[in-house]
């Protein structure tokens, strides 16, 4: 299949054209029920995972769950079908090349994070008219990596954010919005480069986070929450994907 950023696809999705497997051109001739066609080109459904496990769940009476692009038959799992890009989108690449100077994340974490690679996942744009044929793209291993990196003081800010999202912030909220874990982990991300060393300390519990809250209050002032990782993303928006509760971590 090969990754095609349609004019119509928003920030972060593509669509994946059916090729043949001898020669690099289109299929002309649909070989199963999740080929579509648009515009006379065949494209990749996104609803294959999730029909069959639907069908799996009918067929031997198990319940259906469904979260963001999860499909499962247990709700204590997250079953995502993907597919790893061969290589790093052009979305991901000013990550690598930003503020080389920072202390965090070190040159070989990245050059580790750019082996991991991404994704895409099975969940189209919400408002696209061609969501069932829209991939977005996940560099889900390399969020995994960065949050193995952390330290304890790091986790406990995080938990911290967690406790005040569930137990405070979101019951605030009354329904008219939702702060995710997602969220959370992007604001640690900031955080983590953004302070220096001798600020995360264990009696700095409280300061940092404090700066991660001030950093998510400033992105819901500015209406633009942005990707850690992945360039022209925002979180704040319904069209994100992983904004979602769905956190690898």
């Amino acid at each position: 299949m090969l990754m095609v950023k349609h004019e119509t696809c928003s920030p972060q999705h593509y669509r994946l054209l059916m090729a043949r497997r001898d020669l690099p051109l289109p299929l002309t001739i649909r070989i199963n029920e999740f080929c579509v066609f648009d515009d006379g080109i065949i494209y990749r459904s996104n609803e294959e995972s999730q029909s069959l496990i639907r069908q799996m769940a009918v067929e031997t009476n198990q319940p259906y769950f469904h979260a963001g692009p999860s499909h499962s038959n247990s709700e204590m799992y997250d079953f995502v079908q993907a597919y790893r890009c061969k290589t790093l989108p052009a979305e991901c690449e000013s990550w690598f090349t930003r503020r080389q100077s920072r202390i965090w994340p070190t040159p070989e974490m990245q050059q580790t994070a750019r082996e991991l690679g991404c994704f895409l996942i099975p969940d189209g744009h919400c408002d696209s008219p061609h969501k069932s044929i829209e991939w977005p793209i996940s560099p889900s291993l390399i969020e995994r990596h960065l949050m193995f990196s952390m330290g304890i003081i790091h986790i406990q800010c995080y938990v911290t954010l967690k406790l005040l999202k569930k137990d405070i912030i979101n019951p605030y909220l009354n329904g008219d919005g939702k702060l995710t874990s997602f969220h959370c982990k992007t604001a640690l991300f900031y955080a983590r480069e953004q302070l220096l060393p001798d600020m995360w300390e264990v009696d700095s519990l409280f300061e940092n986070a404090l700066y991660c809250l001030k950093l998510l209050r400033d992105w819901t002032i500015e209406g633009h929450c942005p990707h850690y990782i992945m360039d022209d993303v925002n979180f704040l928006t319904a069209n994100s994907t992983e904004s979602k509760e769905t956190d690898s971590t």
